[in-house]
């Protein structure tokens, strides 16, 4: 008997559909409109780049509207196989239909609540639902109740009938159709080539000793751990600058970001690219195909300039910019459009960190590892990787939000970091556990975030490994910068779990920096002598048997690793001259200054940027760089001392007054206690070992250094 056509509900279903989605898109656009206005009401710009940033957000709410379009029509689709499952021939098929998407809308959020989190803070009990359920245990119950469901038309018709079949075949095209929009194939595998290759695994923020290996209390990275069983590891590494574009121009060149130009994230558009040769383009010259991944380009992306034949980042654009500042909480959209065809809706959110609400690191993971098997393909060469796992924001999905000792925490930052909140109790008198507890949980996040970051260097090693391509491939495994957390009397106004805002501590400067050899050279060995990331590009060169074609700072650590002592002994060049380490900030806020701190010609972070007409991108305005150059924070290390350099405000017969002050890193690594006065000759010396380097800016040593005094109590920057 062929159906009525009150028992094909198609257009009521196709109706409830549409307007279901429609509410739900609704719902979420004026959400995400009051979060653009109250960020839009602090942007200081022109009326030009106002209109810029309105396009932008404009673009990606019909971006996503496109893709509640589709959502609507797939559930018409739900709503009319389950109508005619449930309540065929009904009378009232759009209540009906409401009702099911109503209890299909709850369910899916229900599951979703334990993925994304950050997608729903509306939900008053999440951190209690997380830590009840999993997305499986949910999953497993929602299909419990779906068979339950499905005896209805079973009673109905019997388990014979071709007429329930239909419907069910229906229906499982549909469920077959939604589990396809998410779906995407495993990476293929590397293929062995004839080499040699060279590999770095970049992990941003990453600090070593947050690792096992180093006595960590807990177990963050096994594979990690496992890779520098394998390698050789240098102890004391540093990063020029704690900011991502810098560190990697340095990792990249040999030369310090002082000497490049480049001096902090989103360089000017004529300073983007550096004048002296760089990894890539003498690695392709020797007949290297060279490829960079990375999930983050808001401060710092690539560009085929520096000599890269392939490159695999988030677009470079206002929109990753602007929007990812206030991501929006589109969670249908999020629910299924995280596979191929969400990337092509909006190509701004594929596998991009900085959208951390929606991020899904595993989908990453296996880009990189994509590309990798692309790299492979050639006759030799030089990939690249840059992860952003421990960066802000720091939104944690399932399972990480439950690593760590997570669970049962109830504080503001459960599945995110929060980024000033601990300020807030240290200053205001309140009682310092009340901090203790916010930075504990903000360190949780940071942990399992390595986990992330092992996943992929787990990844990277095996693909090399099953391919036959470690014995003919060189591995370095660094971090382009750390992360300074919080304790007890820092000698700044904590904010948050940072970088590159001011000079202290060795959180932020010292860096991840391991080699494995194709040979198995120095497996397990730790070299303990100064290495910097500068000296990465020289000692690759000199490893593969190339020149390096530019003079630059750095020096291969190639001797280091032969037992050389560069503090006593000869080193590469025939002198007894040690590596010294040259620290600088980016780009900071007064907020990390003391009181009379050289300031900016700026009132708020927005004005200092500017966005490129032609490329869309957001750079530094030319006319603030040398503002910007003038109020850095400089450190000078040698050994186990540490000369700090903070510039004030020009005197009348001084053009550059600096307050100066002098650390022993090793007994005092948070730098606390000003030893300036104790150590005056050491003092002296790393004075004049820093007038070249301010000099190299056009300035020089201020002329009464400690005539206001050091600043020996850590409270005196406290204001």
């Amino acid at each position: 008997m062929s159906p009525s056509p009150r028992d094909l509900p198609v257009k009521p279903a196709l109706g409830v559909g549409m307007l279901w989605s429609l509410l739900l898109f609704a719902n979420d656009t004026g959400e995400a409109w009051l979060g653009f206005q109250r960020a839009l009401g602090k942007i200081e710009a022109d009326e030009g780049t106002r209109e810029l940033i309105a396009r932008a957000i404009a673009d990606y709410v019909l971006r996503i509207g496109a893709g509640h379009v589709i959502l609507g029509l797939l559930g018409a689709a739900w709503v009319f196989c389950w109508l005619r499952l449930l309540v065929p021939g009904t009378r009232r098929p759009v209540r009906w239909g409401l009702v099911l998407a109503g209890l299909s809308t709850l369910c899916l959020y229900g599951v979703q609540i334990t993925h994304l989190p950050t997608l729903h803070d509306w939900f008053p009990w999440r951190e209690a639902w997380t830590d009840l359920f999993t997305p499986g245990v949910l999953a497993a119950v929602l299909g419990a109740l779906l068979v339950g469901l499905l005896t209805v038309p079973l009673r109905r018709w019997g388990p014979r009938s071709p007429e329930l079949w239909r419907r069910l075949g229906a229906l499982g095209v549909v469920v077959l159709v939604l589990l396809g929009l998410t779906w995407e194939p495993a990476p293929p595998p590397a293929v062995q080539n004839d080499g040699p290759n060279v590999v770095i695994i970049g992990i941003d923020s990453l600090r070593p000793d947050h690792l096992a290996s180093e006595g960590y209390l807990r177990d963050t990275a096994p594979a990690i751990d496992a890779f520098l069983a394998e390698a050789v590891r240098f102890d004391e590494a540093w990063t020029p600058l704690a900011r991502t574009y810098p560190a990697w121009s340095a990792i990249l060149t040999g030369a310090l970001p002082l000497d490049l130009g480049i001096r902090d994230n989103l360089p000017a558009p004529e300073d983007l690219v550096p004048e002296l040769p760089t990894l890539p383009q003498v690695l392709g010259e020797a007949g290297f195909h060279s490829r960079f991944v990375t999930d983050d380009s808001r401060f710092s992306y690539m560009v085929p300039e520096l000599g890269w034949d392939a490159i695999d980042q988030p677009p470079v654009s206002l929109q990753n910019f602007v929007v990812s500042s206030r991501e929006p909480h589109y969670r249908a959209f999020h629910a299924f459009f995280h596979g191929p065809l969400g990337d092509l809706l909006l190509p701004v959110g594929a596998r991009n960190q900085a959208f951390g609400k929606s991020y899904r690191p595993q989908r990453w993971i296996d880009r990189a590892s994509r590309e990798l098997a692309r790299a492979s393909a050639h006759e030799r060469f030089f990939f690249a990787t840059h992860a952003c796992f421990l960066h802000a924001p720091g939104d944690r999905i399932w399972p990480w939000h439950q690593l760590h000792g997570q669970r049962g925490y109830r504080g503001k930052n459960r599945f995110r970091y929060l980024r000033s909140g601990s300020a807030r109790f240290l200053n205001d008198g309140s009682p310092s556990d009340r901090a203790d507890l916010l930075a504990e949980q903000d360190v949780r996040i940071y942990d399992s975030g390595i986990d992330m970051a092992d996943r992929h260097v787990a990844a990277v090693m095996g693909q090399l490994r099953e391919a036959g391509l470690l014995d003919r491939t060189l591995v370095v495994l660094l971090s382009d910068h750390g992360e300074e957390h919080y304790a007890e009397d820092l000698p700044y106004s904590y904010m948050g779990p940072n970088h590159g805002f001011h000079p202290y501590g060795d959180g932020q400067h010292r860096v991840l920096l391991a080699v494995r050899f194709p040979d198995g050279r120095g497996a397990g060995s730790r070299v303990e002598g100064t290495a910097r990331l500068i000296d990465l590009a020289p000692t690759l060169a000199e490893e593969l048997g190339l020149d390096w074609p530019a003079e630059v700072r750095g020096r291969s650590l190639l001797p280091l690793l032969e037992g050389a002592d560069e503090g006593t002994g000869e080193v590469d060049d025939g002198t007894a001259e040690e590596r010294e380490v040259y620290i600088e900030t980016g780009t900071t806020e007064p907020r990390y200054w003391h009181a009379r701190h050289r300031d900016y010609p700026f009132e708020s972070v927005s004005e200092r940027y500017a966005v490129d007409a032609e490329t869309g991108r957001v750079h530094i305005r030319t006319e603030f760089h040398e503002a910007l150059v003038l109020a850095k924070d400089r450190v000078l290390q040698r050994g186990r001392w540490k000369l700090v350099y903070r510039p004030e405000e020009p005197l009348e017969d001084d053009p550059f007054p600096a307050r100066i002050q002098l650390y022993d890193r090793v007994a005092d690594p948070l730098n606390r206690v000003d030893l300036s006065e104790e150590e005056p000759e050491i003092l002296a010396e790393l004075m004049a070992g820093l007038a070249p380097y301010l000099a190299r800016d056009g300035m020089a040593l201020p002329r009464r250094p400690l005539a206001e005094g050091p600043t020996a109590e850590p409270g005196d920057l406290l204001r």
